[in-house]
């Protein structure tokens, strides 16, 4: 009979799968609302976690702070083309659009649509999401070249920590130590991929001969002028 329930270890899977995206968010996703014309307040899906990029009708919707929108806006009421959005400083899940859009937008049904030529017919969001375990094609959870080992470090420490036959604090002790571990260098690593700039131009040639970079071309001798004999006295 094992010690763990295979239930209880999918549970602690989809907790820990969880706790990675929500603390190193990576798992990119986009959905279309239908905006209504004099409606400014929009609610998202409750799995979304930061926004990464807003468009409406082709045009970047901008984040600005509450602080910025009592300076600028003060009567809140100003209609037009959004410029601007607030997340999360509304309500749970929901975004502030400023100004208040004048016309009325439907909704992309078709998930393709939304990274091809009706963006600019349709209100955009683009964000950071939670995990969602139920998709069959992967396209919702932690990346495959890091899920399977992050994952099993985090649920043998949490389930040695489980009272019962399985309970051992020196394996969840180590086990843990182990899933920080593999999660610093997870970060880091995403970090790298999604942040750091490319080096498409070399600016630093160590390597070759001439230190910098090539040298100045130089002119066959006899191609330097007319030559002379050395005066002796």
């Amino acid at each position: 009979m094992p010690l763990f329930a295979d239930t209880t270890l999918t549970h602690l899977e989809n907790i820990g799968e969880n706790a990675f995206a929500s603390e190193r968010p990576c798992i990119v996703d986009r959905t279309s609302l239908a905006i209504v014309s004099g409606t400014d307040v929009y609610t998202l899906p409750s799995y979304v976690i930061n926004i990464r990029r807003i468009t409406y009708k082709g045009w970047k919707v901008f984040p600005i702070t509450h602080r910025d929108l009592r300076q600028s806006y003060q009567s809140g009421n100003q209609a037009g083309r959004p410029y601007w959005y607030i997340f999360n400083n509304v309500g749970q899940s929901q975004i502030k659009l400023m100004p208040v859009p004048t016309e009325n937008i439907s909704a992309e049904a078709t998930y393709t649509n939304l990274w091809g030529p009706t963006i600019n017919t349709k209100f955009i969001i683009e964000f950071y999401r939670l995990p969602d375990v139920s998709d069959l094609q992967n396209k919702y959870l932690i990346p495959n070249f890091i899920r399977r080992r992050l994952l099993k470090t985090f649920v043998l420490s949490r389930a040695f920590q489980m009272e019962g036959r399985g309970v051992n604090i020196k394996a969840s002790k180590y086990w843990r130590a182990r899933y920080d571990f593999l999660k610093s260098i997870y970060i880091d690593l995403l970090d790298d991929l999604n942040n750091k700039p490319r080096n498409i131009i070399c600016n630093n040639i160590t390597s070759h001969p001439y230190g910098q970079g090539p040298p100045a071309p130089q002119l066959p001798v006899s191609k330097y002028g007319i030559s002379v004999d050395e005066i002796t006295g």
